[in-house]
């Protein structure tokens, strides 16, 4: 379970004229408040107050808003001396300033800024310039803010004060519908989702997620990809795979263009294994698409992908479960999905090379477990131990039966999401949530 020393107060500082700072402390401040925490805002008509009434103020609330005018004024500088943790404010429109990015550096000496928060005013999400002004001001994360959505300052809200609900799904092929359901029925105790990670199917679902598409996107997305149409269904001669690949590139370019893991206003990431160094990958940003297709990339069946030197396969071969990478970077409660299985694949005959032909033709190979599902079920096992460790950091764990649905069976999709469904709801009837989740569920 993800626990963090949180900061009591906070300075958000604009990095430019003309950005609204009023109306984001603000937004953040209501969002606090609604969620019951108290919050005392601070702005520059507090500017003559001594050092220790700020203090007294700030032992009598939980949380201190300084909102500054600017970096180097007088009252922008109190600001970011009084604070625990800065954020660093800019909009979608601006570029990077590297002058005024080091000036802050150099100001907050060895303190980290904390966050980089972008306004967006016409609700674009421009990943790749959040990536240079996090990287100018040396900051390890950003989130959007957009006009207008009440969703995303709540979000931030969650993040700033260690109560956001991280979600973690894993890899399972076909067994990997069962996340629809426990989604749907998460979204309807009224859990949201605030930070994401996944690996092999379960980092396409959560990707999906990241992307904000609601019950009857993920639903009919999913059925047409798997079920209508069957995306390893590209054989080829197998030198380095048996699929060719190109369809599921083609599909998941079509779901997700050109879109980076930065443009995801919920941070997300997902995992591929590392052939070459023979550790786990962790994705955080770049193309999308290719992201989900190295964490998919189940050796033998689809071909790795190339990064540098590196050949990147399926996330499962080394963490199919990444709740253990997800607590680096959760703020909050951790929810896990576990569709693994412990019986994904099960035989009939004791020795495979020593059954005659005649009795597994004559079986029509349903006992006899095929290549292709062979290949899934090594490049999704992961380690016991790692998974087991990985379970030991979720507040709230969901493992729903699927013995019968393996790891091919996209036909059983309607199943897969009902048991899912089923099992998650039963769930919260018997446990209930965690005091953490049910304190941010809406």
């Amino acid at each position: 379970m993800a626990t963090h020393e949180r900061p009591r107060s906070y300075a958000i500082v604009p990095m430019h004229p003309g950005i609204d700072t009023r109306a984001c402390a603000a937004a953040i401040t209501r969002a606090l408040n609604r969620a019951g925490v108290k919050v005392m805002h601070f702005h520059g008509q507090h500017a003559s107050s001594d050092s220790g009434w700020f203090h007294r103020v700030e032992e009598e609330h939980d949380l201190v808003i300084y909102e500054a005018d600017a970096r180097d004024t007088p009252w922008g500088q109190l600001c970011i001396r009084q604070a625990d943790k800065v954020l660093a404010l800019v909009d979608t429109k601006s570029d990077v300033d590297g002058m005024a990015a080091q000036a802050l550096r150099t100001t907050l000496g060895r303190r980290h800024v904390a966050d980089l928060i972008m306004l967006s005013e016409d609700g674009t999400l421009p990943g790749a310039l959040a990536r240079e002004w996090a990287r100018a001001l040396g900051s390890e994360n950003h989130h959007f803010i957009r006009a207008g959505v009440h969703a995303d300052a709540e979000r931030c809200a969650r993040l700033l004060t260690g109560r956001a609900v991280s979600i973690v799904f894993a890899g399972g092929g076909a067994r990997g519908f069962a996340h629809l359901g426990i989604i749907r029925a998460l979204r309807q105790a009224g859990v949201p989702f605030d930070m994401i990670g996944g690996a092999s199917m379960g980092a396409i679902i959560g990707a999906a997620v990241a992307q904000e598409w609601d019950d009857k996107a993920l639903f009919g997305r999913f059925r047409d990809s798997f079920v209508t149409s069957n995306p390893l269904s590209d054989y080829t001669l197998p030198l380095v795979s048996l699929v060719r690949g190109r369809k599921v590139r083609t599909l998941l370019k079509h779901h997700f263009g050109e879109t980076r893991i930065e443009d995801s206003v919920r941070p997300y990431f997902c995992v591929s294994s590392n052939l070459t160094s023979g550790g786990t990958h962790v994705h955080r940003e770049g193309l999308m698409h290719r992201a989900l297709r190295a964490s998919i990339a189940i050796p033998g069946v689809l071909p790795p992908v190339v990064e540098g030197n590196d050949l990147l396969v399926d996330g499962g071969v080394t963490n199919n479960f990444p709740a253990d990478v997800m607590s680096r970077y959760a703020r909050g409660p951790i929810i896990g999905i576990d569709v693994g299985g412990d019986h994904a694949l099960s035989a009939e005959f004791d020795c495979y090379d020593e059954t005659p032909l005649w009795r597994l033709l004559r079986s029509g190979f349903r006992s006899t477990p095929g290549i292709v599902s062979l290949l899934m079920r090594a490049g999704t096992i992961g380690s016991e131990s790692q998974r087991q460790q990985a379970r030991g950091h979720c507040d709230l764990l969901f493992v729903p039966p699927l013995d019968d649905v393996g790891l091919r069976h996209w036909k059983r999709f309607d199943i897969a999401v009902e048991r899912g469904y089923a099992h998650a709801m039963d769930v919260l009837e018997r446990q209930g949530l965690p005091p953490a989740l049910k304190a941010v569920a809406a």
